[in-house]
């Protein structure tokens, strides 16, 4: 793992601490890699993280639960979504800390076989309960994307751990996020969609075209039910789809949505190209 993660998210814990009175530790339970590619382990990730923020900060005030340990507490890791308040406090007071952080991080590669090009993409969830106030601090969906090259494209090892790479710097990437976050404290969806008027279907309209009426759909929906891994989930889809939109597309969806096209236009936009990727988790 890169130092630039571990850094970063000691200054956040850092952060966090500050919030929590009088007992600023936080507990960090295992980082959750549900669905079925995970390009990372969780347990040697986090057996990487403590070793390394020991080395550089011996008086961080922060606790890695281990999987193994918490079923003591009634807590099993694995699971697609946080604990509940009653079990978060409950770990609150068996550790002895002020917060627990839980993440949630699903991965999604990408593959062109012809050029070697390779994509990651990972829909973050980051959740932090607060003892002091015995409420979530913290509820907020966060993306990541990096791309990269495949250094031998036809030998399936090789690919794997280029896309461990590219995993690695989407975990440093996602440290800086939950500094913001730490800062800010809220996140508000990137786009409102309170003024979207979704058109009527129209089976003439490319393949395209529909997927991103489709997309947008999803992310209205999301926004709505206030869904944070939804709104990830759907807001990677929305600029996966407008990468391939023609200009007369974009000019339709700009019409009906009349903030979309900022949105899409302001953030980098990675062309996946529609390829896949043909090898399971390992």
């Amino acid at each position: 793992m890169r130092r630039p993660y571990f850094f970063c998210l000691l200054l956040w814990l850092f952060a966090v601490s500050a919030m929590a009175q009088p007992q600023p530790t936080v507990l960090i339970l295992p980082i959750e890699m549900p669905e079925h590619y995970s390009p990372v382990d969780s347990e040697e990730l986090t057996k990487a993280l403590e070793a390394d923020i020991q080395k550089m900060a011996p008086q961080a005030k922060l606790i890695l639960a281990r999987a193994a340990d918490l079923t003591a507490y009634g807590y099993r890791a694995g699971g697609e979504q946080p604990p509940t308040l009653q079990m978060a406090d409950k770990l609150c007071r068996a550790y002895g800390v002020g917060d627990v952080a839980w993440i949630s991080i699903t991965f999604q590669p990408d593959f062109n076989p012809q050029t070697g090009s390779l994509a990651l993409a990972g829909a973050v969830r980051f959740w932090d309960y607060h003892a002091g106030s015995r409420s979530v601090a913290f509820d907020q969906p966060l993306s990541l994307v990096r791309v990269g090259q495949a250094s031998e494209p036809d030998d399936e090892t090789a690919v794997h751990a280029d896309v461990r790479k590219l995993a690695a710097g989407c975990i440093g990437d996602l440290a800086y996020q939950l500094v913001g976050l730490a800062r800010q404290r809220t996140v508000k969806p990137p786009v409102s969609a309170a003024s979207w008027k979704t058109p009527a279907d129209d089976p003439t309209k490319s393949r395209n075209y529909r997927a991103m009426i489709s997309a947008t759909v999803n992310y209205q929906r999301a926004v709505k039910n206030s869904s944070f891994v939804d709104i990830t989930t759907s807001q990677a889809a929305m600029t996966k789809a407008w990468t391939v939109l023609n200009q007369s597309e974009r000019d339709a969806i700009s019409a009906n949505y009349p903030d979309l096209k900022d949105a899409m236009t302001q953030v980098p936009v990675y062309n996946y190209g529609g390829y896949y990727y043909p090898w399971g988790s390992y």
